[in-house]
C-alpha cells in the first residue's frame, strides 16, 4: 500500500470476513435485496439557466418545438373545416396499467375570422390573441382544467399552442398543493389533492388521467378584452367516422373520436358569456384537430414536485432546483491509454430508492443535480465539443445502452452542452465553460443516464481502455457512479448501423453537481463511518479512525493473498473449519517478485488463532448465502493482536495474510497492480493468491519441495482498518451515512405472448394475471438448482427487480391471433428487469432469461387462460473452426477474448440484415470453450516462426424472435465457410480507434493472428445413435450381444483417459503446480515477461508500480 498523504498507522483491528462451510462445497454471494436500478426511469430534463425560479411573463408560445420536445405527442390533423363555435369534446384513455398521465400541453386548430364590429381591414386567419378555457370530467360533472388568456391564435391549418408554462401557471395560481399518486399496487388508497399545509383535501387534479381510465375533455376559445386585433376565433374539427371510434393512439395513450358544439355552451354558460336557457347542439362524430402533450407520472412523485421540476425546465440559465445541499464532484482522474471522438457511458446514482408509503417524505431531498463538467483533452489546442444525454424522445432519460436509435443522435439524445474549450493539457481537466452549459440534468435515486461527450474538429478527446465490463461501475463517491462505456472514431455518427464503437472505455473527466440534503453528507471519496472523538495532537493535529474495504464478493479462495497497499488494512473472508491460524507479513515495497522469499518480509504483523462466531450463519439450515454483515464480522483480528506498522506519505507496502484453511476468499482481479479500492488516505492495489500453507521455507525447493503456485491477478477480500493523522475538526464529529450501496446492474428482457381466455374475463384483468404469473414463475426457477438462473443467484447476487405486463398493439407483431370463438384473444408483452453485481454481464444474464421462453407458458396457471409465447428465444450452437498459420501454441487469454468479439462481430455482420432491427438474430456471446493444435503440417516462413493449425471449439449464443424458426448451428457454420477471407481479414486487421499521435489498438492481440488463414467452420452436433434390436430366442445371441456391449465400454473407457491424459487436457480440467500449467485468468507471477508497447520496444516487467500505457 502507498499512502496519499501524511501518515498511516496500522495499529488496527484485522477483521477477516470469514464464511464457514459445511461439508459440501457452497459458495458465499452476497446481494442487495433493496434499492434496485433500473434502466428506464422519468426523469424531467432542466433548461440551463440563472438566478431566478419565477416563470417568465412574456411566454413565448409562437411556436411548438420547445415545449414539444420535454413530453410526449399525440397528434390528430389541422385540415377539418367543422365550425365549433361553442367548443369541441373527444375522449382520451391512459392504456398503461401501471402508471398515470398528465396533459401539459395542448395543440388547437383555430379559425381566426374578423368580428363584425372589427371593419373590413381584418383579414381571415391572421394571428390574435385569444383565451382558452379546458375542462374535464372522468364519470361527474365538468370540471374546469385550464383557464389562460395568454394565447396566440394562429389560424387555420396551423398549430395554435398552449404551451407547459401557461398549463404551469394555472395549477400554481388555483392548485399549489402536493398530491401524491395513487400506489396502484394498493387499490383500496384514496386518490387526493392536498393543500401547501397537507391538512385540506380537494377533488383530484383533473388533468391527471389513472392506469386504465378515461378522461372527457371539452376545450373553448373566446376573444379577449381588449385585444386589438378584432378577431373571432372559432375552434375547426374534422368529419368522423363512428361516434366514439377510436381515432389514433400510441403506446400509452388513445384519442377517440367526439362532437363539435356550437349555439350553447356545455357547462359554464353564463361564465361564458351565454345563457343558462341557450341550448347546445352536438355534431357527432367529429375528430378533434389539434395535439396532446403529456407525460407519464412516476408513482413516488407529488404532484408539486412534477410541476416543479416543469417550472426548473423552463428556466434560462444554470439555475438549481433551490433545495439546501452540498456542492460535489466526482472524478475518475486523467490517465489515458487512447483517444478519438467520443465516448458513451452511463452516470448512475448509487443513492436507494426510497419505499416509504410516509406522504410527509420529500422525494426530491436525495436528488443530484448535474451542473458541470471537465474533460481531457490532452493537446493544448481548441477544440468544440457537444455533450448529449440519452432520451426515449419524452422527458424520461434512459441508460447509452440500448442498441436501438443509439446512433440516431438527433432523435434519441438531448443536448446538454455545446461550445468551444481550450484544452489545458496534461494530466489535467478541461472544464466546460457555463455559456457552452444548456441544461442541468437531474438524477433520482436509482436513475441510469447515458452521456454522449463528442469533440468536433479531430481526435483530441482522452479516454483510457478498462478490463471490467461495459456498465460495470468503475468510479463512484457513494451518490453517483460512472459505468465503463465505449468510443466512437468518427464525428458525426451517421446511425444508420455502420458506425463503429469499441469497447470497454473509461471517460477521463469529472462531474460538479449539487446534492440535495438528503445526500449531501455521503457525497465522498469513501464509505463513511461514525468518526471516533478526537485526540489531541500538537500543533492542531488530530489522530483520526477511518476503514478501507475492497470486497466481499469472493468467487475464489484458497490459503493466502499477497496485495500491495499504496499509502492506506485488514478484513478477509474465510469457508471451513471452526477455526484458524492467521499470520500476517508485511514488507516496505511491492509484493511483487519476492512472494517466496522469507528474508524479505521484515514484519509479522499478526501471528494468532481466530475463531467461528457463535452467531455465523449454519448453511446446512439456512441455505448457502450469507450476509455481507456476517461475513464483514466473521473473523475479527483482536487489536491486541495487531502489531503496529506506521506508513509515511507516498510509500507503497505489501501485505502477505495467510491462514491454516485453504478458505481465505479473494476475487478475480483484473490487472496486476491496479487500484481496487480507495480512501483519501490509502489505495488497496490488486495482487495475487496463494495456494501453499504454510509461507515460505517449506514449500521451497531448498528444502525438497516444489515452487510455491500464485494465482494473479487477484483481489483481496477484506477491510483495513488504520489511523491517521489530520486536521483536527472545528466540532465533534457526528454520525454519517449509511456505506455506499452494492453495485448492481440491471437487465432488461421482454416476454411476449398470446393469451385467449373466455369472455367472461375482462381484458384489462390479463397484464396483471401474467405479471403477477411470470414473476411467480421466474422466482421458482430461481431455486431450481438445475436451472441456469439458480447459478446466477448463488454467483452474481441476482434476483427479479420489477416485473410488468401491458396490451401489445397487434401492428407490432406483423401477424394476428385468431381465438376460438367465443374466446377472446390478446398480445401481452411482460417486460422483466433483473438486478445483478457486475460479474454477470447483462448479455449472459438476458441469455438465460430468454432460455426460460420455451417453459413459460406450460408453467404459468392461470385458470381459464390458454398461453402460447410468441417473443425472443435463446439459440446456443457449439462449432469447431480451424484457423491454419498461426503459432504452434495454444491462444492466451487475451487472445481468447479479442478472437470471441471478433467472431462475434463477423457474425453479427453476417446475420443482421438490419441492424435496427431489435426482433433480428443477434449473436450476444462467443466463448472459446477447446482447442486442439495440430503440428503436422508446421511450415517455417521466412524461418521466422512455425506456424500450425488450430481447431477452436466455441460456443455462440444468440438470441431473435420467431417466425420462421431457425438452424441456428446452421447459419453459424455457414456464415464462416460462405467468407473465411474476411473473417481472417477481420482477425489480421481489426480496426483501430484514432489516436492523436500514434496507431496502437489491438496490436498485441493481433500478432496472434499475423499470418493465420480461416480453414472452414464445422456445427458440432451431439449425435444420437439408433440402436436395432431383433428379438432373439436363443441365449447365445443374448451373450453375444452381452460381450459385444463389454467391448464397446472398455474402448470408450480407453478413449476418454487418453482424452483426459493429454497434457494440455490434463491441465485445463485439473490445474497444474508446474509453470507450464495453464490457469485462465491468470497472470503467471514468477516468471519475468517483456511487453511489446505502442512504441514497438520491449519494457521491465512490473515490480510494484503500475504501468501507465502512453499512446501518445
Amino acid at each position: 500500500m502507498k499512502t496519499k498523504s501524511g501518515g498511516i498507522l496500522l495499529s488496527t483491528i484485522i477483521s477477516l470476513a470469514t464464511a464457514v462451510a459445511s461439508a459440501s462445497p457452497t459458495v458465499t454471494t452476497s446481494f442487495a435485496v433493496e434499492g434496485s436500478q433500473t434502466q428506464h426511469r422519468y426523469l424531467q430534463s432542466f433548461e440551463a439557466p440563472p438566478t431566478s425560479m419565477a416563470v417568465p411573463t412574456d411566454i413565448d408560445n409562437t411556436t411548438s418545438s420547445q415545449s414539444a420536445s420535454r413530453h410526449t405527442e399525440l397528434s390528430t390533423v389541422y385540415s377539418g373545416t367543422v365550425e365549433s363555435t361553442h367548443g369541441v369534446t373527444f375522449t382520451l384513455q391512459n392504456t398503461l396499467a401501471d402508471a398515470s398521465l398528465i396533459l401539459t400541453g395542448l395543440g388547437l386548430n383555430v379559425e381566426t375570422s374578423p368580428t363584425t364590429m372589427s371593419g373590413a381591414g381584418i383579414i381571415a386567419g391572421a394571428e390574435g390573441q385569444c383565451r382558452v378555457k379546458l375542462y374535464t370530467r372522468s364519470s361527474q360533472d365538468w370540471t374546469l382544467a385550464l383557464d389562460t388568456s395568454e394565447v396566440v391564435c394562429r389560424g387555420p391549418e396551423v398549430e395554435t399552442l398552449v404551451p407547459d408554462a401557461l398549463f404551469l401557471k394555472y395549477f400554481e395560481d388555483n392548485w399549489g398543493g402536493a398530491r401524491r399518486l395513487k400506489d396502484h399496487q394498493n387499490q383500496g388508497r384514496q386518490r387526493r389533492m392536498q393543500m401547501g399545509s397537507g391538512e385540506e383535501e380537494m377533488p383530484g387534479y383533473p388533468l391527471v388521467i389513472d392506469p386504465g381510465s378515461s378522461l372527457e375533455v371539452y376545450v373553448v376559445v373566446f376573444p379577449v378584452e381588449g385585444d386589438t386585433s378584432g378577431i373571432q376565433p372559432i375552434l375547426l374539427s374534422s368529419t368522423g367516422t363512428s361516434d366514439g371510434a377510436l381515432y389514433t393512439s400510441d403506446s400509452m395513450l388513445s384519442l377517440y373520436e367526439g362532437s363539435s358544439i356550437v349555439n350553447g355552451y356545455l357547462f359554464d354558460a353564463v361564465a361564458n358569456g351565454g345563457s343558462d336557457t341557450d341550448i347546445p347542439s352536438e355534431t357527432k362524430p367529429t375528430i378533434f384537430n389539434g395535439a396532446i402533450y403529456y407525460d407519464k407520472l412516476s408513482n413516488s412523485l407529488s404532484l408539486s414536485d412534477y410541476f416543479k421540476n416543469l417550472k426548473y425546465s423552463l428556466q434560462p440559465g444554470s439555475a438549481t432546483l433551490g433545495y439546501l445541499g452540498c456542492d460535489a464532484e466526482l472524478g475518475t482522474g486523467y490517465l489515458d491509454s487512447i483517444g478519438s471522438y467520443g465516448v458513451m457511458f452511463d452516470l448512475i446514482s448509487l443513492v436507494p430508492q426510497d419505499s416509504s408509503d410516509d406522504e410527509n417524505v420529500a422525494p426530491m431531498s436525495k436528488y443530484a443535480e448535474i451542473y458541470g463538467m471537465d474533460v481531457y483533452i490532452r493537446n493544448e489546442v481548441n477544440t468544440s465539443i457537444e455533450i448529449y444525454v440519452r432520451s426515449n424522445g419524452g422527458t424520461e432519460y434512459m441508460s447509452y445502452y440500448e442498441q436501438t436509435g443509439q446512433t440516431n443522435i438527433a432523435e434519441n439524445w438531448d443536448l446538454i452542452a455545446k461550445g468551444v474549450i481550450e484544452g489545458r493539457g496534461p494530466d489535467v481537466g478541461t472544464p466546460i465553460p457555463p455559456e457552452a452549459w444548456f441544461k442541468n440534468v437531474v438524477l433520482k435515486p436509482g436513475d441510469y443516464i447515458g452521456f454522449y461527450v463528442t469533440v468536433l474538429d479531430d481526435p483530441n478527446l482522452r479516454y483510457r481502455k478498462s478490463d471490467l465490463a461495459e456498465g460495470a461501475i468503475f468510479s463512484e463517491d457513494g451518490n453517483l457512479g460512472i459505468g465503463v462505456g465505449r468510443s466512437w472514431g468518427q464525428y458525426p455518427l451517421a446511425g444508420d448501423g455502420s458506425d463503429t464503437y469499441f469497447a470497454n472505455r473509461e471517460f477521463s473527466g469529472s462531474f460538479r453537481y449539487h446534492a440535495h440534503e438528503g445526500i449531501c453528507q455521503s457525497a465522498a471519496p469513501s464509505v463513511a463511518i461514525t468518526s471516533l472523538a478526537p485526540v489531541s495532537s500538537p500543533d492542531g493535529m488530530c489522530v483520526n479512525s477511518n476503514t478501507l474495504k475492497s470486497t466481499f464478493q469472493d468467487g475464489t479462495g484458497s490459503y493466502g493473498a499477497l496485495f500491495d497497499v499504496v499509502g492506506k488494512v485488514a478484513e478477509i473472508d474465510w469457508n471451513a473449519a471452526n477455526q484458524a491460524d492467521v499470520v500476517v507479513y508485511a514488507r516496505k515495497g511491492s509484493w511483487f517478485g519476492f512472494q517466496n522469499d522469507r528474508d524479505a518480509w521484515s514484519h509479522v504483523l499478526v501471528n494468532t488463532t481466530i475463531f467461528k462466531p457463535a452467531d455465523f450463519p449454519n448453511r446446512d439450515v439456512t441455505g448457502p448465502y450469507i450476509s455481507p454483515e456476517h461475513k464483514m464480522t466473521s473473523g475479527i483480528i483482536p487489536e491486541s493482536a495487531f502489531e503496529p506498522l506506521t506508513i509515511k506519505e507516498g510509500e507503497t507496502w505489501a501485505l502477505y495474510v495467510l491462514t491454516s484453511i485453504s478458505d481465505l476468499r479473494y476475487t478475480m482481479g483484473t490487472s496486476i497492480g491496479q487500484v481496487f479500492a480507495s480512501s483519501p488516505e490509502i489505495d488497496i492495489l490488486e495482487g495475487a493468491g496463494a495456494a501453499d500453507y504454510p509461507a515460505f521455507g517449506s514449500g521451497s525447493p531448498e528444502h525438497g519441495g516444489i515452487e510455491y503456485t500464485f494465482y494473479a491477478p487477484r483481489v483481496f477480500n477484506g477491510k483495513l482498518r488504520y489511523d491517521y493523522i489530520a486536521k483536527c475538526p472545528t466540532q465533534a464529529p457526528s454520525l454519517s451515512l449509511a456505506p455506499t450501496p452494492a453495485r448492481l446492474l440491471t437487465t432488461s428482457v421482454t416476454y411476449m405472448f398470446y393469451v385467449q381466455y373466455g369472455p367472461e374475463i375482462p381484458t384489462s384483468a390479463v397484464p396483471s394475471d401474467m405479471e403477477s404469473a411470470v414473476r411467480g414463475v421466474l422466482n421458482g426457477l430461481m431455486m431450481d438448482k438445475t436451472n441456469d438462473l439458480n447459478e446466477l443467484v448463488v454467483n452474481d447476487g441476482f434476483f427479479i427487480s420489477s416485473v410488468s405486463a401491458g396490451v401489445v398493439p397487434p401492428a407490432k407483431l406483423g401477424y394476428l391471433c385468431v381465438p376460438t370463438p367465443p374466446n377472446l384473444c390478446t398480445p401481452v408483452s411482460v417486460e422483466v428487469d433483473g438486478s445483478h453485481l457486475p460479474s454477470a454481464p447483462t448479455e449472459q444474464v438476458a441469455y438465460y432469461l430468454y432460455r426460460q421462453a420455451n417453459t413459460l407458458p406450460s408453467l404459468i396457471d392461470v385458470n381459464g387462460y390458454k398461453i402460447v409465447y410468441i417473443g425472443k428465444k435463446a439459440v446456443e450452437t457449439n462449432n469447431e473452426i480451424t484457423l491454419s498459420g498461426v503459432p504452434g501454441r495454444e491462444m492466451g487469454v487475451s487472445e481468447q477474448e479479442f478472437f470471441a468479439q471478433a467472431l462475434q462481430d463477423f457474425l453479427n455482420s453476417q446475420v443482421a440484415a438490419d441492424p435496427s432491427d431489435e426482433d433480428g438474430l443477434q449473436i450476444i456471446s462467443v466463448s472459446v470453450d477447446g482447442q486442439v493444435i495440430d503440428t503436422a503440417s508446421t511450415v517455417a516462413r521466412g524461418q521466422r516462426r512455425l506456424e500450425s493449425s488450430n481447431t477452436i471449439n466455441v460456443k455462440v449464443k444468440g438470441q431473435y424472435r420467431p417466425p420462421p424458426e431457425i438452424d441456428f448451428g446452421a447459419i453459424v457454420e455457414d456464415s464462416i465457410n460462405a467468407d473465411p477471407e474476411r473473417m481472417a481479414n477481420e482477425l489480421k486487421s481489426p480496426r483501430p480507434e484514432i489516436d492523436g499521435n500514434d496507431q496502437t489498438a489491438l496490436t498485441t492481440n493481433s500478432d496472434y493472428f499475423q499470418e493465420a488463414d480461416v480453414v472452414g467452420s464445422k456445427e458440432i452436433k451431439e449425435e444420437i445413435p439408433t440402436v436395432i434390436v431383433l428379438e432373439d430366442t436363443t441365449n447365445q445371441m443374448k451373450g453375444t450381444l452381452n460381450m459385444m456391449a463389454g467391448v464397446v465400454g472398455v474402448l470408450i473407457a480407453i478413449l476418454a483417459a487418453a482424452f483426459i491424459l493429454r497434457p494440455h487436457r490434463r491441465a485445463a480440467i485439473f490445474g497444474s503446480k508446474s509453470n507450464e500449467g495453464t490457469y485462465l485468468h491468470t497472470q503467471d507471477v514468477d516468471q519475468e515477461s517483456y511487453l511489446l508497447d505502442e512504441k514497438r520496444a520491449y519494457r521491465q516487467p512490473y515490480h510494484g508500480d503500475i504501468f501507465r500505457e502512453n499512446s501518445g
